[in-house]
């Protein structure tokens, strides 16, 4: 993942990298797949994914039509690419060795499973076809990575009176745009500033004791 802690409608870029098997000419089962399964407070942006072989310091693009891509979620992945047998004889035989690189983006959504100081753990499994002169003769490699979402608090008292807490004060929160946000509209102008930002969440109140949290996010 491209950060450890993300807040409410942040993105994270997450990368998953495989070598890929290398099969003989002679064998029976050259299939294999990876799958991604995020937490429930993670929503996949699919339109994000990226599919490319890595070979050294260059990266090419693989071809829509040589792989299978299911984005349907189950409760085992999020989404899931698969190489068969044919596909493998037919596009993959020549990236065996080579570097599988899948990079994607998902969403910290308002699932009311996602709290505060959450860690919520992406877990990527790679399965492939150990000794491939028989059928369904698989091994697999998982990893994990988490991210953990967080929370702002507000401690509102008088200048220079730490002790003197101030109530009823309304904020709101804004978090800078990216580029890309900018470029495609609905950015705002955060008060006080001339930065282009995006606001998360408004008329948050102090109480009485000039205490007030951004929560879940």
């Amino acid at each position: 993942a491209d950060k450890t802690s993300v807040t409410k409608n942040e993105k994270v870029a997450y990368t998953v990298t495989v070598d890929i098997p290398t099969y003989s000419a002679e064998a029976t089962d050259k299939s294999f797949y990876v799958a991604d399964k995020l937490a429930d407070g993670l929503t996949l942006n699919t339109d994000s994914i990226k599919v490319q072989i890595k070979d050294g310091e260059s990266s090419t693009a693989v071809t829509a039509g040589t792989y299978t891509l299911d984005t349907t979620a189950t409760d085992t992945y999020t989404f899931k690419l698969s190489v068969d047998t044919q596909k493998y004889t037919d596009n993959w035989s020549t990236y065996g060795g080579k570097q599988l690189v899948i990079t994607y983006t998902a969403t910290l959504n308002n699932n009311a499973t996602t709290e505060v100081n959450v860690k919520e753990t992406n877990k990527a499994t790679f399965d492939y076809s150990f000794y491939p002169y028989v059928e369904n003769s698989h091994k697999q490699k998982t990893d994990t990575v988490d991210v953990t979402t967080f929370a702002i608090k507000i401690d509102k008292y008088v200048a220079g009176s730490h002790a003197t807490k101030l109530a009823k004060a309304k904020f709101d929160l804004y978090r800078t745009a990216t580029d890309a946000e900018i470029a495609a509209g609905g950015t705002v102008t955060i008060p006080h500033t001339t930065i282009n930002g995006i606001k998360l969440e408004s008329d948050l109140v102090t109480d009485n004791n000039g205490s007030a949290t951004f929560t879940k996010y």
